[in-house]
């Protein structure tokens, strides 16, 4: 059975530092996957990402500063991945893993600070019309604010696992959700699959997380796309054409 998969949130700069990434990439490929969207943390990570996408035409890069690393960020970490995003535009597929994380990271100060570095990724996605590939935990009316004030048009949720109110937002705004291995296990991210309409989901390892005892990698998006069938009654098939098609629109991808 052929099918075409694009992972659209890895972390594939660990694999690269593991120094098994062409294993990890053969292995998503035999599984179906014909593109993975690798995110940055923060500057490392980012060039580490982008400059393996320029030797490996399955690998597309998103840079940026993950909350757990923005309140920490000085403005001299900005500039550098701001250097990154203009000098590589063209070849980007979106500014990411960025976004607001008020719960793993707990302080006034250091929220200030991630409101700061998200909002100025914000505005340079909007002059860019770069996609955002955003994290949000118990932030997520706030980020939709900041997307909304922007007129951001493109823009994923990463394993959104916020209020069903909050999901409408997110849809009435045009704006995707991604899901994970997190699907085989959790009641509440099996209910947000079922309240999203297929034309709004895309598939992710957010790998090399470990999911329960599950180390997950690029391949494991085949399992996802195998769950999120199951929940819509549909095929791995359809499932696959219409969540690749999904990702193509969002990241602006050409294959």
């Amino acid at each position: 059975m052929l099918i075409k998969l694009v992972d659209c949130h890895c972390h594939f700069d660990d694999y690269i530092d593991e120094g098994v990434a062409k294993k990890v990439l053969q292995e998503a490929l035999e599984s179906g996957v014909v593109c993975i969207v690798g995110v940055g943390m923060d500057f490392e990570s980012s060039k580490k990402i982008l400059d393996a996408s320029k030797e490996n035409n399955f690998l597309t890069p998103c840079v940026g500063i993950h909350p757990w690393e923005s309140w920490k960020s000085t403005d001299d970490d900005i500039k550098k991945v701001l250097e990154l995003i203009e000098e590589n535009v063209e070849v980007l597929a979106g500014i990411g893993e960025v976004g607001l994380d008020f719960r793993f990271i707990k302080g006034a100060d250091k929220w200030q600070r991630q409101r700061e570095v998200f909002e100025f990724f914000v505005k340079i996605a909007a002059e860019y019309n770069l996609t955002l590939n955003i994290h949000a935990v118990n932030a997520e009316k706030e980020i939709i604010s900041l997307l909304n004030k922007y007129d951001i048009e493109r823009a994923v949720f990463h394993w959104y696992t916020g209020p069903f109110t909050t999901l409408q937002d997110i849809l009435s705004s045009g704006y995707y959700i991604s899901t994970n291995l997190s699907i085989t296990y959790s009641r509440r991210v099996m209910e947000i699959i079922r309240r999203t309409p297929l034309n709004k989901i895309v598939l992710e390892s957010d790998s090399p997380y470990d999911f329960k005892g599950i180390m997950a990698n690029p391949s494991h998006v085949k399992v996802v796309a195998e769950k999120v069938a199951e929940i819509k009654k549909s095929s791995i098939v359809e499932i696959a054409e219409i969540t690749t098609k999904n990702a193509k629109k969002l990241f602006n991808l050409r294959f």
